[in-house]
């Protein structure tokens, strides 16, 4: 994070992209474990906010490491918006999936219902 002392906002600045980050951009993209699967929900809630609602509760009571990375996707969409290409491809692909794995648990329970 940016040391910067005279704006409180500034200090909670990424030094880079969230997206592009080496363990952050792993969280988000797997979801693997609570507090990643939070981010990811999240990023998709930036991405789109009618589409993706996202329990705050969750992203309240992260651990430590998970904040500082929610802090900073928040930052960067507050600062770059959909401007982020990183965010966007990433977003996209994991609406994607979750829309395809939606798909298939759907096609499933309509063949478990004959």
């Amino acid at each position: 994070m940016s040391d910067t002392s005279a704006n409180p906002i500034e200090s909670w600045k990424p030094d880079m992209n969230p997206y592009l980050h080496p363990v952050w951009s792993e969280w988000i993209r797997g979801a693997h474990h609570g507090g990643a699967q939070a981010l990811q929900n999240l990023a998709l809630h930036l991405y789109n906010s009618r589409e993706w609602p996202v329990n705050l509760g969750h992203i309240c009571s992260m651990s430590d490491s998970h904040w500082e990375a929610a802090l900073a996707m928040i930052l960067d969409y507050r600062e770059n918006g959909e401007n982020n290409r990183e965010f966007m491809a990433m977003c996209e692909e994991i609406a994607k999936e979750r829309g395809e794995r939606a798909a298939a648990a759907d096609a499933e329970q309509d063949m478990s219902d004959f």
